[in-house]
């Protein structure tokens, strides 16, 4: 089981406004946003080799998972080949699973688990 890819992602009260600030004060470009009309619920920002994921509460509740707290106001998201084979190697290793694979409404399939620190971390997947 190899991961590919591994995404930092903010959780904001205010979307628009925490993408103004990576986008105009850190000189971040904004690569994905989802949904593509309206007020996004989750847009991403590249810097050099370094991609961003800024998130809101009500993503959150797409994915079936509560809102962020202090305490666990990002989570770190890694991509894979399969989500449901990924879960089992991360339980195995001592993480404590949040939420089993799931379809996502954006054309993942996502599962939640928690490390040893409480730190939240999402593996998806293509479906």
């Amino acid at each position: 089981m190899t991961f590919d890819f591994m995404l930092p992602i903010l959780y904001v009260a205010d979307i628009e406004r925490s993408v103004a600030l990576y986008r105009d004060a850190f000189g971040m470009k904004e690569t994905y946003r989802f949904p593509r009309q309206g007020v996004p619920e989750h847009v991403e920002l590249r810097l050099g080799e370094v991609t961003l994921g800024v998130s809101t509460d009500i993503g959150l509740a797409s994915h079936h998972m509560p809102p962020s707290t202090r305490g666990t106001p990002f989570e770190l998201a890694f991509g894979c080949e399969n989500a449901d084979l990924a879960l089992q190697v991360l339980i195995a290793a001592g993480c404590t699973t949040l939420l089993e694979p799931f379809d996502s409404p954006a054309g993942r399939r996502v599962a939640y688990v928690e490390d040893f620190d409480g730190n939240r971390v999402s593996i998806s997947s293509p479906i």
